[in-house]
């Protein structure tokens, strides 16, 4: 549903590779391009899906004594067919 158009017209390769840090209660503290796609909307598509997500599960117990927050770093690509992936 948010995948982006211009994702659909353009056939890219790469996508962008974002930060994206959940506080303990699951809340999004920050998502951030680290590599640009290339292509500014498709940087935000990705920012966006990520912000639609929120809230995230919260920590488990065991999670929570060891981290306040979780930095993630994935690289994302938008796929033909409408398919999202980050690996």
């Amino acid at each position: 549903m948010n995948f982006p158009e211009i994702a659909r017209k353009l056939n890219l390769n790469t996508g962008p590779v974002l930060d994206v840090a959940i506080r303990a209660d699951g809340t999004l503290k920050e998502v951030r391009i680290v590599r640009s796609s290339g292509n500014a909307e498709l940087d935000q598509a990705a920012q966006r899906i990520v912000r639609l997500g929120a809230p995230y599960a919260p920590f488990s117990s065991e999670l929570r004594q060891r981290y306040d927050v979780l930095l993630i770093s994935r690289p994302w690509r938008f796929e033909p067919g409408g398919r999202v992936r980050s690996r």
